[in-house]
């Protein structure tokens, strides 16, 4: 059975910890590597840490510059085979880490796995389900395309080839890893399942970047360079064409985008025909 190292980062959210460990835990999977790394917390989140300190392979408590160098950090103490990372804000969903090593099991030359999840608030109650796109870097970057970053998982080879995250990204580093992934050329595959939740609350960085015009600027200037790296130029106005042409890959390759666009007209018909009848 294929070993996971999992690495979870934690930064004073102690009101969730507790259940992101147990998330972890309770997947019982017997060939766990279960890495934490905290840079500093002060609310108690470190109590929390040393209470479940014997489950832990290695506890990391030194300063670091920010989410992506802890994550390296985290997982330059990994053995396994496969690696996953969990916000402690977040959890992992049932029956995930037995599932997903099965798809690597069935395709050797698999390197990342990407899947479903779900948006959950504060108190565990569901919100929505979230359901991802085949990744397509070129698409990402043209804004046409979903990933959920508590859904997947790579291999310890891959990551260790494209040398880690890139610890200056301080926004959006996971999307950043799946775009070298691509053009590293490595091999992806899509799954329908959902592997983890997303905790959604006024203070997280995906809340920020809506909410915080300061931190929504640093999100499109790093978006810029993403764009940047992948196309190899800056914009210019035939992107706006390109942009069309991903979004309407983005609908073709995914069967639930074409339901969305079935339910939207359907919608807007009926509204119309609501207005006509009145």
């Amino acid at each position: 059975m294929l070993k996971i190292s999992v690495v979870t980062i934690s930064y004073n959210q102690a009101e969730f910890l507790e259940r992101c460990i147990q998330s972890v835990l309770s997947q019982n999977y017997p060939n766990l590597e279960y890495i934490i790394v905290d840079p500093g917390s002060t609310d108690g989140s470190r109590d929390i840490i040393k209470k479940h300190e014997n489950v832990f392979s290695h506890i990391l408590l030194d300063p670091d510059s920010g989410p992506a160098d802890g994550l390296n950090k985290g997982f330059a103490k990994a053995t396994g085979d496969l690696l996953y990372f969990i916000n402690s804000d977040d959890i992992v969903l049932p029956e995930a880490f037995r599932t997903a090593v099965r798809y690597f099991e069935d395709d050797a030359g698999l390197d990342v796995l990407l899947g479903n999840g779900l948006e959950i608030d504060k108190q565990d109650n569901v919100m929505r389900k979230i359901m991802i796109d085949k990744f397509d870097h070129k698409g990402y970057v043209y804004g046409a395309n979903i990933i959920f970053q508590q859904s997947f998982f790579f291999t310890r080879k891959a990551f260790e080839a494209i040398h880690g995250f890139n610890a200056n990204n301080k926004v959006s580093w996971d999307s950043e890893l799946l775009i070298d992934f691509a053009l590293h050329g490595c091999t992806f595959k899509k799954s329908g399942f959902c592997f983890g939740a997303i905790r959604s609350y006024g203070t997280t960085i995906t809340e920020q970047i809506r909410t915080n015009e300061k931190f929504r600027k640093r999100y499109l200037e790093n978006n810029e360079r993403m764009f940047e790296k992948v196309v190899k130029r800056k914009r210019n106005k035939s992107d706006s064409y390109w942009k069309y042409y991903y979004f309407a890959l983005k609908v073709l390759n995914n069967p639930h985008n074409l339901l969305k666009v079935f339910k939207s007209k359907k919608k807007a018909y009926a509204e119309v025909s609501s207005t006509i009848t009145r």
